[in-house]
């Protein structure tokens, strides 16, 4: 049985990743990300993967789009991809904005740059890169802390890696 077991699989052919950030101590402080990638084969073999990190003197919204970056560059066949996250930021910034930002010479509509520039760049590069393979990434929104298997299974892991970069930070110092 695998670890994942309760989170439902994909169509044959489909990659589901779901994504979660977490910051454990102020914000900026400690976060963690993490990225679970669901995939069911033309065979019928359901396959998982964990991907996970952690980074000091992050935000919350780059630790979100870390586990967008890090799932998304996982990938290297052609399939159909979607991304759930419980971050409308993420969700919404990836889905929308990135493209009306990059139109106006990455800039806002109020004419300053967008908070968190160089991520923003990271995943549309990922994004455009994937689509060069044969790609198609959509981006889905879920409740977060309501009970979804796959946003429950990354926010614990999410939240399980910045809490132990913060621990090891700590006995650093001590």
């Amino acid at each position: 049985m695998s670890e994942y077991a309760e989170v439902p699989s994909p169509p044959p052919g489909v990659v589901h990743i779901y994504t979660d950030g977490s910051n454990v101590s102020g914000n900026p402080g400690f976060g963690g990300w993490a990225a679970l990638m669901l995939f069911v084969d033309q065979a019928g073999t359901r396959h998982e993967k964990m991907l996970s990190g952690s980074r000091p003197e992050t935000t919350n919204n780059i630790a979100e789009m870390a586990g967008v970056f890090y799932g998304l560059r996982a990938i290297h066949s052609p399939c159909k991809v979607t991304v759930f996250s419980d971050s409308k930021y993420t969700v919404n910034g990836c889905s929308k904005w990135v493209h009306s930002w990059r139109g106006r010479e990455w800039k806002t509509a109020d004419g300053v740059p967008p908070k968190n520039l160089p991520q923003w760049q990271r995943i549309l590069a990922e994004i455009e890169r994937l689509a060069a393979i044969g790609c198609q990434v959509k981006f889905q929104w879920v409740r977060g802390h309501a009970g979804n298997p796959g946003n429950e299974a990354v926010d614990q892991e999410a939240r399980r890696m910045a809490m132990a970069l913060r621990d090891q930070q700590r006995k650093e110092v001590a």
